[in-house]
Order: C-alpha cells, then sequence, then structure tokens
C-alpha cells in the first residue's frame, strides 16, 4: 500500500481495514490461493471474512 495521498478512506476501505484487522487477530494471514490479506479485494475479503465467523 504505497500510497501517499491524504484523503479520507472511502467506506469499503475502512471496512476492509476492519475485516483485516478482525482475520489477522483471529489468525487467518492469507486468503485464497495464499494471496496476503492486503492483496485481496474487497469481495473476496468479505468473503474471507464471511467463512471465518460461521
Amino acid at each position: 500500500m504505497g500510497r501517499t495521498t491524504h484523503q479520507p478512506l472511502t467506506e469499503k476501505q475502512r471496512f476492509m481495514l476492519n475485516w483485516i484487522r478482525e482475520l489477522k487477530s483471529a489468525g487467518v494471514t492469507s486468503g485464497p490461493n495464499n494471496q496476503p490479506l492486503d492483496q485481496l479485494g474487497y469481495y473476496d475479503l468479505r468473503s474471507v471474512v464471511m467463512q471465518q465467523r460461521e
């Protein structure tokens, strides 16, 4: 994440950051195909979170 723009986060980005935090605290560090969480798109990340919460 090498963006240096200082725009406020979008709602989507805020969700994604919270999800990554939630997953990491649950011990999940990667998504499908061992992709790092912070490289997943919104919908991939959401599905990982939904699976984790089941």
